[in-house]
């Protein structure tokens, strides 16, 4: 077996790449086992499947009256993420008021009776916003936006020192940064663990800058292009890591102009940041009202110039005007002649809504923590978000071209647009 394997877990081959795949089924009777010890015996103990998620089977417990949610995960970055979730909610809730679920227990470690790393997690009323959407009018979305906005603040109020991820104190590394209650300790984030990544020698965090961070993230991509260059007998991998090399190379050299070296070796400020904020991450009733903000997994402390951006599920093409429903061909329940619906004026429709309540957060975020807005209205804070930006997307062939000229601009010192904005449209 290759060195990371583990039981009831492989990462298969697609066409697209790498993904992660249960070879076993974690055991029902297992699962109700745990449940009965951390929350005691119970003749009513009903255990069902719920979900799947990239890393995550989720079950939803009914133990005597109550209901609870049981996520069982692949051990993709053992350990780690798991103990890092667990100390990330907390944090959130001594620091916040925002709505997360509690973590009633979990185990780290496969050394138990279901043999993979378990969470149960208080659950949480609502449903993802994207069942919603359509439904709701725009005042209520704009009350939502706003209500998004103050916990945002509230995280980054909530400053913490270094980059990498929150561990309760007594679970964390020996070089990890120390904070009060939690440490931040080594990142768990897709682009170090994702494959054989786990098994390759990378920094891994915590980080004291971000361009130490970023530093770490390119050697990810030299590693992999210059190994896919060597080893691969397919033409069009060894062209696409070309492509990748070449990029990476003018990143690297790039590097310092826009994160300068840290003479007093101080420990980078940053926040928590929830990259994944998307509709069926926000949860919410009938009326749009929020109810919880779930999957905090792979959630990581960032600099503020990254923590300090457009949520997920508000970013998307600028729409300045509402789309007229009469120059689209449907009738007046938005069916088009063939009765699908007309998804070209939904996308145009939520192209605007997006637009307008992008508006809606930067002007509630600005009123209450001006300080937020300061940073993300930086000319040097766009440029370094544009950097990582390119970073991210240096293996997406789609957006090779692009990140190539935003590189020419940036060095002829022109006038240059926002990379992540080029990458929208």
């Amino acid at each position: 077996m290759p060195p990371h394997a583990q039981y009831g877990f492989e990462w298969g081959k697609t066409t697209f790449g790498a993904e992660p795949r249960w070879t076993q089924e974690p055991s029902i009777d297992a699962l109700k086992d745990i449940v009965k010890d951390e929350l005691g015996q119970s003749q009513a103990c009903i255990v069902t499947f719920l979900a799947q998620g990239g890393f995550n089977k989720v079950y939803k417990v009914q133990h005597d009256d109550a209901e609870y949610i049981m996520r069982v995960t692949l051990p993709v970055d053992p350990r780690h993420k798991t103990q890092s979730e667990a100390a990330t909610l907390d944090f959130i809730q001594q620091n916040t008021d925002a709505p997360v679920p509690t973590v009633i227990a979990f185990d780290a470690s496969n050394d138990n009776a279901l043999r993979f790393e378990w969470m149960l997690l208080e659950h949480m009323p609502g449903k993802p916003l994207r069942q919603h959407w359509k439904s709701l009018p725009l005042e209520s979305k704009r009350a939502l936006v706003k209500r998004i906005a103050l916990h945002v603040v509230q995280l980054f109020r909530a400053r913490i020192q270094g980059i990498g991820n929150l561990y309760h104190s007594a679970t964390s590394r020996d070089d990890a940064v120390d904070q009060t209650k939690f440490r931040v300790g080594q990142i768990v984030s897709n682009e170090f663990f994702w494959d054989d990544r786990s098994t390759q020698d990378f920094p891994r965090g915590p980080f004291r800058s971000s361009r130490s961070w970023l530093h770490a993230r390119l050697l990810v991509h030299r590693h992999e292009s210059k190994d896919i260059i060597e080893t691969s007998r397919d033409e069009d991998d060894i062209d696409m890591a070309e492509q990748v090399a070449i990029l990476e190379r003018r990143l690297a050299a790039l590097l310092p102009s826009i994160f300068k070296f840290n003479l007093n070796h101080e420990v980078e400020e940053t926040a928590l940041f929830h990259d994944d904020l998307s509709q069926q991450n926000i949860m919410v009733d009938e009326d749009g009202n929020l109810t919880a903000i779930i999957d905090w997994e792979c959630v990581s402390a960032l600099p503020l110039w990254r923590v300090c951006q457009i949520p997920y599920f508000l970013r998307g093409r600028e729409r300045m005007e509402m789309p007229n429903r009469s120059t689209y061909a449907m009738d007046e329940n938005g069916l088009a002649e063939d009765g699908e619906i007309n998804e070209v004026y939904v996308q145009h429709l939520l192209q605007y809504e997006q637009t307008e309540l992008r508006k809606e957060f930067l002007n509630e975020i600005k009123n209450i923590e001006p300080a937020w807005f300061a940073i993300y209205s930086s000319d040097l804070n766009l440029r370094k978000a544009d950097f990582e930006t390119a970073v991210n997307y240096i293996d997406d062939e789609f957006c090779i071209k692009l990140i190539s000229k935003w590189l020419d601009d940036v060095a002829a010192g022109e006038d240059v647009p926002s990379l992540q904005k080029m990458l929208l449209e």
